[in-house]
């Protein structure tokens, strides 16, 4: 197929719509009414924050104050991303939202899962992907939302790791350690959890907490359920 780009490089005409779409574009998104500012600094460098915000709003377009919403569809896909990279990264990605696990009972996000976090990152994928499978590295999240990953990368495999991924329900189906590798994975957890932050990170954990609408309280609940975590929690997550 002929690149696009490349047809149509050379037409004045196509760069002229271009350009007149690229400025509609603007125009829409860097207004008054779609900006958000976090600013972290002590009170003499609060107090320049008046001014200059002031200044760089008059430099914004005025907006009409109608919202465009993204709905993302939800559906199972079969793709393929080449690039120019000679990296070679093995992903697997989906939800939980809404899944039952064996036991019948919907799933839901809980601390248990950044425990699970930690030991798939540090015990089992680590062993098989980089340690056997010769990958340079691997991980995976579970979020609030309901997603999550595996991912490895600089992996030399791609059908044995994705054996790999889909031995980890048999795994979890198995999971038994002694009491002192269980609370080595939870102090592991609580570590990244409750890591210590300079006033630039806190600032900018707290505007992620403001857009996610993480509150204090669910923080604490997380908390919570990491500390109080069982093996059996870690068991029950078998789709």
């Amino acid at each position: 197929m002929e690149d696009a780009s490349a047809k149509y490089a050379g037409d004045p005409e196509y760069r002229k719509f271009l350009i007149g779409k690229l400025k509609e574009t603007a125009g829409r998104l860097f207004t008054e009414d779609n900006l958000l500012v976090a600013y972290t600094a002590d009170e003499e460098g609060y107090g320049y924050l008046p001014v200059e915000l002031k200044t760089f709003k008059n430099n914004l377009f005025k907006g009409t104050g109608k919202r465009y919403r993204y709905h993302f569809e939800l559906k199972n896909r079969n793709e393929g991303f080449k690039t120019a990279s000679q990296v070679n990264y093995v992903a697997r990605c989906g939800t939980f939202a809404g899944k039952k696990g064996r036991d019948g009972r919907e799933l839901s996000y809980t601390g248990a899962l950044k425990v699970l976090t930690v030991i798939l990152n540090y015990e089992y994928l680590w062993t098989n992907l980089r340690v056997k499978g010769g990958a340079y590295g691997c991980m995976s999240s579970f979020g609030q939302s309901g997603s999550g990953y595996l991912v490895s990368y600089r992996d030399p495999n791609l059908a044995a790791t994705n054996k790999i991924y889909e031995g980890i329900p048999e795994y979890l189906r198995n999971f038994s350690v002694d009491e002192r590798d269980m609370t080595k994975y939870v102090i592991g957890t609580i570590s990244n959890t409750d890591t210590p932050l300079t006033p630039s990170l806190k600032g900018m954990r707290n505007v992620s907490a403001y857009l996610s609408g993480m509150r204090d309280e669910m923080v604490q609940t997380e908390r919570n359920q990491i500390l109080d975590v069982t093996q059996e929690d870690i068991r029950g997550w078998r789709i």
